[in-house]
């Protein structure tokens, strides 16, 4: 057997009052059913939690430790309906995000400030990993929201676009095409050594740069799964 919520506010009342008759008022209920309410919780817990007299009602040792502990039981209960509103209604409990590693270079950190402002109470986890690992993740239930390049299954995948970025080649300093003044074509990157993403980790970017330059004329390829590899 345990206790319940109404034996605890009677025994916090009790204490706070230290009448029985004040404490019974404060409940909105009579003195005889109060002091059973502490006798069965007494019994419950198995030591006497209330010293009565004819003069004085005043809590036993075990009753002043019990009491830290009820009201601190009671704070979780009653606080409990007001969290379970603000999860509901998106305002408050833990979003799990995947990103992938170059979106943190410009995107996430805004985001995640704008994210705060509006949802103090939600506590984001962060998660890196590549699109595909993304997607993967979604479809267990491991992270809520993925922030990824495109494209995704709209059989499978709800998507939104809220970022659009220029495709750069970067180069080593001191290299001959970084000193050039006008743009870089695509025909220019013929005999470089070039190193790109992979097919496999990174399909997005894989297919458009091969789109732009068939594999067939690049010297000597590297892939790799992430930008910040590449720089």
């Amino acid at each position: 057997m345990t206790y319940t919520l109404d034996q605890v506010r009677a025994l916090v009342a009790v204490a706070e009052e230290l009448h029985f008759g004040r404490a019974a008022e404060r409940l909105q209920m009579t003195q005889p059913p109060l002091s059973r309410q502490i006798q069965r919780l007494e019994a419950i817990v198995g030591v006497q939690l209330v010293h009565r007299s004819n003069r004085r009602v005043e809590l036993t040792d075990a009753g002043r430790a019990f009491l830290d502990e009820a009201r601190r039981i009671l704070a979780i209960a009653d606080g409990a309906p007001h969290i379970a509103r603000t999860v509901a209604a998106g305002l408050s409990g833990v979003v799990r995000i995947g990103f992938t590693a170059s979106s943190a270079f410009t995107l996430l950190g805004p985001m995640l400030a704008r994210i705060s402002q509006a949802l103090p109470d939600v506590t984001i986890e962060l998660q890196e990993m590549v699109t595909k690992h993304q997607l993967d993740a979604l479809t267990k239930s491991e992270i809520d929201v993925a922030i990824g390049r495109p494209p995704f299954d709209p059989a499978h995948f709800g998507s939104q676009r809220i970022h659009r970025e220029r495709l750069l080649v970067a180069l080593p300093e001191g290299h001959l095409l970084s000193r050039r003044t006008s743009p870089i074509g695509v025909e220019d990157l013929a005999n470089e050594d070039i190193i790109m993403h992979s097919p496999v980790e990174a399909r997005y970017f894989y297919d458009i740069a091969t789109r732009m330059m068939p594999i067939s004329r690049w010297k000597h390829r590297f892939t790799v799964s992430q930008v910040s590899t590449m720089v």
